[in-house]
């Protein structure tokens, strides 16, 4: 029999741990830095945040089964994040096996839609019922909590097959800057770092995993990808695009290590800066966008291989883009083509 949990994690703590610091090896107890409301910066447990009581019992089912939806999270999705973590930090892994894409993807994307904007009543809903009669609300509340819960399921459904097949990115911080989460960290956009809708065929989902890594879980056509994944380099302008859009995302949290928050808190002003499209920092984003742009249409216009066309269009943006030449993906890229070339 599972025991009745009362304090229920919208972000599991197998998540949270990722960005904190284990404070009592013999208790197992696990803190993490975080700034709640536009506060200061503190310590909390992970015990402590992040959850509200009750929040996935279903409210017509009675004894074991009312946190059927509870324990289905732990069992099914929160005890992957260590596993999830220990694969994504290992760079001798080349393939994606089809069970650790499914951990992935279930963990990962699980942390959208199971967040409270989901599944508790809104201000609009509870006006509505407190028009009711008295006799009449507790019921009416109850067939609005079961229907919010039973919804978020089918929407959580819906992207997990959506995003079934799609490539997926592991991103790896390189520079001083370090990855912040927080308590909604399910960042949705385009390639113009446009926010798009959550089934946008051209969306990608980046989802911050440790303050070291982030994962993108790519558009949906881009499928040649299924059993291996890419592997990417963020730089500090990456890192801080990521970070601001957590800050904008979040409910109540914003979490991560001391020196990522800090760090966020004076840095992130300059980029919240409006900036013309003559600013060297718009244009070094378009370049990337455009030099890479290109490249995907011309691998893809040939059956997703690397060929002549290829290895050709990619050194004369090379040798005519400076902002191309001195990013660390462009440079990774150079070293395997080169690999690729001297076989």
């Amino acid at each position: 029999m599972n025991q009745t949990v009362i304090k229920q994690h919208y972000i599991p703590k197998s998540y949270l741990k990722n960005f904190g610091f284990l404070v009592n090896a013999r208790k197992k107890s696990w803190s993490v830095y975080a700034i709640e409301s536009g506060g200061e910066i503190e310590r909390r447990a992970t015990t402590s945040i992040c959850t509200v009581d009750y929040l996935y019992d279903l409210p017509y089912v009675e004894n074991n089964q009312k946190q059927f939806i509870e324990h289905a999270y732990d069992k099914e999705v929160d005890q992957h994040f260590p596993s999830i973590t220990k694969f994504c930090e290992n760079e001798l892994n080349k393939t994606l096996p089809t069970e650790m894409r499914e951990k992935i993807l279930k963990s990962c994307l699980s942390l959208y839609y199971r967040t409270p904007k989901f599944v508790e009543l809104d201000n609009k809903a509870i006006e509505e019922i407190n028009k009711l009669p008295k006799n009449k609300q507790e019921d009416a509340w109850k067939w609005e909590k079961t229907r919010l819960l039973q919804e978020h399921l089918k929407k959580f459904e819906a992207l997990y097959l959506n995003k079934k097949r799609c490539g997926i990115s592991i991103n790896k911080v390189v520079g001083k800057y370090e990855l912040i989460s927080g308590d909604n960290p399910v960042v949705i956009r385009n390639m113009k770092q446009e926010r798009v809708d959550e089934l946008n065929d051209n969306n990608i989902i980046h989802i911050p995993l440790t303050p070291k890594i982030a994962l993108s879980i790519m558009p949906t056509k881009e499928r040649y990808l299924y059993d291996t994944f890419q592997k990417y380099f963020w730089d500090e302008d990456n890192v801080m695009i990521l970070n601001t859009d957590i800050e904008q995302l979040h409910q109540k949290y914003l979490l991560g290590t001391e020196n990522a928050l800090q760090t966020y808190l004076d840095e992130s002003p300059e980029y919240k800066k409006p900036v013309d499209d003559n600013h060297p920092k718009i244009i070094k984003q378009k370049e990337m966008i455009d030099a890479m742009s290109r490249l995907q249409f011309i691998f893809e216009s040939n059956g997703n291989v690397i060929d002549k066309n290829f290895i050709s269009e990619f050194y004369n943006i090379w040798n005519s883009n400076d902002t191309f030449r001195h990013d660390p993906n462009a440079i990774n890229y150079n070293k395997m083509l080169i690999d690729l070339i001297n076989k």
